[in-house]
């Protein structure tokens, strides 16, 4: 796991074990496969809050919240429209629906313990507005070009992230770093052979990453880069 390269890694994985303890239930992942964590929103909301100044408590339930409001979102997504064939498959399907609800129910509880009541509104207008973008997605896939489809998800994948930049008046530098590895990650992520926008586009986050001036900050993000490149390294004969 690229966090444990990470300078913070205590902090990046005393978070980790938070929301595992929180939301992880031992019945039913005996039947649905759980998301993934999105160790990179993680690990870029972190080093951006964490440059901002405010204390390690706030940057915390930042993290903390946006990991569970993910693997919510993300938990629906493995729902599908397939007829089931049994009662495992149906149990399975409604298991996956209620683990979804499961993640989401504890931002809202997590974030209501330390009195975050602000930052649950805003997040439920962040969750509100990736649900409708994902409807349009699943509405209009077949009418969209390729392009279009592929603009849809990017935007998808950037809300979270992106949100919280909106909030704090980031400067345009941590949202052209943002865009980019999001457009490489999902050129990797659909399968796509490097072709030059790729190239160009690694060049361009090589770029970004020297223009943030800080020594620390260059080494974290340079860890994400350097699992975006190997993800295309071929090993010639």
């Amino acid at each position: 796991m690229i966090l444990r390269d990470s300078v913070y890694r205590d902090e990046l994985e005393s978070m980790l074990k938070e929301v595992e303890q929180r939301a992880y239930h031992p019945y039913v992942q005996r039947y649905v496969r759980y998301p993934d964590i999105n160790l990179f929103q993680l690990h870029f909301l972190f080093l951006f809050l964490h440059q901002t100044g405010i204390s390690s408590a706030l940057r915390r339930h930042y993290c903390i919240s946006q990991m569970l409001i993910q693997l919510g979102l993300d938990s629906h997504d493995h729902v599908d429209n397939q007829k089931v064939s049994s009662d495992d498959s149906l149990k399975q399907r409604q298991l996956t629906i209620l683990s979804g609800d499961h993640f989401s129910g504890h931002y809202y509880h997590y974030l209501a313990e330390h009195g975050e009541v602000e930052l649950i509104h805003k997040w439920a207008c962040v969750v509100k507005t990736i649900n409708e973008d994902k409807t349009r997605l699943y509405m209009e896939h077949d009418l969209l070009s390729q392009e279009d489809v592929l603009c849809l998800k990017r935007q998808i994948k950037r809300r979270i992230p992106e949100s919280v930049l909106n909030w704090f008046d980031a400067p345009d530098l941590w949202y052209a770093i943002l865009e980019t590895f999001v457009c490489l990650s999902t050129h990797v992520e659909e399968g796509f052979p490097p072709d030059e926008t790729f190239e160009s586009n690694v060049e361009r986050l090589k770029e970004l990453i020297d223009r943030l001036g800080d020594r620390t900050l260059k080494g974290e993000f340079t860890l994400w880069l350097d699992k975006i490149e190997q993800a295309y390294l071929v090993i010639e004969p």
